[in-house]
């Protein structure tokens, strides 16, 4: 695999999670944070493709737990890896943040 992409194996719950959780990072933006800045302005793109994948996704319940392929560029993995780990503490919903966990352990694993 080529070391500037990332695959990821997400579920349809996964993707529609951290799109949704993109959206509310890139609403808040914490000022004065430059870190958090620069990820958010790679979030925009990474919210994109993550939206592009959740309107592909197919209606039928059997499929949600199915694990799908994402692709994404280094940075935008780093990126994407931070603002997950800085964010799930906000999450209400246990099994949102379950699944925020995981991906951002996923994230880690493959970027050390």
């Amino acid at each position: 695999m080529n070391q500037l992409k990332i695959e990821l194996k997400l579920t349809a719950d996964a993707i529609c999670v951290i799109r949704q959780l993109l959206d509310s990072c890139l609403i808040t933006s914490e000022k004065g944070n430059t870190e958090f800045l620069f990820s958010a302005s790679i979030a925009t793109d990474v919210r994109e493709k993550f939206d592009k994948k959740e309107r592909s996704l197919p209606p039928a319940t059997t499929t949600r737990k199915k694990r799908l392929k994402m692709t994404l560029k280094y940075h935008e993995a780093y990126a994407l890896e931070y603002i997950l780990r800085i964010s799930r503490e906000r999450i209400d919903n246990n099994y949102s943040r379950m699944l925020i966990t995981d991906v951002a352990a996923q994230l880690h694993q493959i970027l050390i």
